[in-house]
């Protein structure tokens, strides 16, 4: 909306008291037009969906500051439930990168603390001996140093792509197997997976990078991690039972449905808070997009249950049979899909008109229908 000089101070308090107190709540699958002062055009609200809300700033931020490593250590730290520190020398940068990274563990949710950018007043709670994500800014790590302890805690340095702990007192660059020392990881063939997605996105983005559409680019992303919480929990409901209308959920028979070698990564991850908290709400307000995920993927991840893991997840992949093709005499785009990647053809870019963001199969597409 832009102000103009038509416009006061009392016509803005007017608005926003308006707005805040006035103006209704917009029914299910209802819409509210309401037009602004000196505006022809109508702005349209409909209802607010958590499932599906749109955040205000690009989660591409993430792969353009982490290396695909840290941010898998990362995402395996969250869900594990560790204390993270992330530090910057920018406020909105470390909001932005924290906000991405909760945005990822779709459809679990952190319910532990979460402070995005804690002040001077606030270092004592990095005290804390409950789980936390806090936002650091640079200039004040020397003063939070006062208030950790020798307990593990996890520095990610966001300018500098590095990852660090508390307990490192000599300074060196530490690896992902010191990091993740006492800390059960991904399975193996999922961390893989998302490893290999996450390079080819990163690909073709940086092969097209003034055609990324990043609405879908963020999509994208999340959709990689949704089908890796597929593999990894996408059968729960067979383990859940109720008394009273109260979830119930059996974890011995969870873990005996998993790979030995992972036992105890799922432990951990069946008796988290975050993950208790999805059972409970799930219940009572099921995650659509989740749902819908584990329906179109529900053939290869019991394919996953019933083979060896490595060859099966990899169904599942909506990246990695995608093969880019630049083609440099006519400036057009050749993209090869699989029959399940049909659908997906206009997934990654911008599909402008225009020669530049042209698409082109070399499969026949009555193939796919």
């Amino acid at each position: 909306m832009t102000l103009d000089d038509k416009i006061n101070d009392n016509d803005i308090n007017k608005l926003l008291i308006h707005l805040m107190f006035e103006l209704p709540s917009p029914q299910l699958n209802k819409k509210i037009l309401f037009y602004v002062p000196y505006k022809t055009n109508p702005i349209e609200l409909t209802e607010y969906d958590k499932d599906n809300q749109i955040s205000n700033f690009c989660l591409k931020s993430i792969v353009d500051l982490f290396s695909i490593d840290n941010i898998l250590i990362i995402f395996n730290l969250i869900l594990m439930e560790q204390k993270i520190i992330f530090v910057g020398n920018d406020y909105r940068m470390i909001s932005y990168i924290t906000e991405g990274f909760l945005h990822i563990i779709y459809p679990l949710c952190w319910i532990n603390t979460y402070v995005p950018v804690i002040s001077e007043e606030m270092l004592k709670y990095l005290q804390s001996f409950m789980p936390f994500i806090m936002g650091v800014e640079e200039s004040l790590m020397m003063k939070s140093k006062n208030f950790l302890d020798d307990e593990t805690i996890f520095i990610i340095n966001i300018n500098k792509n590095i990852i660090d702990l508390t307990s490192n007192k000599k300074g060196k660059k530490l690896d992902k197997k010191t990091l993740l020392k006492n800390i059960p990881e991904i399975p193996l063939e999922i961390y893989e997976e998302l490893e290999s997605e996450l390079k080819l996105l990163i690909k073709l983005c940086n092969e097209n990078k003034n055609k990324v559409n990043l609405f879908k680019f963020d999509q994208t992303l999340k959709d990689i991690f949704i089908k890796s919480f597929v593999t990894m929990i996408g059968d729960y409901k067979k383990y859940v039972s109720f008394i009273d209308n109260l979830p119930i959920f059996n974890s011995d028979s969870f873990l005996l449905n998993r790979p030995n070698k992972y036992k105890n990564f799922y432990t951990e991850l069946s008796q988290s808070q975050m993950f208790r908290q999805f059972l409970h709400n799930d219940h009572f307000n099921p995650k659509i997009n989740f749902e819908n995920a584990c329906s179109r993927y529900s053939l290869s991840h019991n394919c996953a249950r019933r083979s060896s893991s490595r060859s099966s997840i990899k169904r599942i992949s909506s990246v990695n049979s995608l093969n880019l093709i630049n083609n440099m005499t006519n400036n057009t785009t050749t993209i090869t899909l699989t029959p399940n990647l049909y659908s997906h053809k206009n997934l990654y870019f911008n599909n402008n008109d225009d020669n530049e963001s042209k698409y082109s199969l070399d499969n026949n597409e009555s193939n796919y229908k």
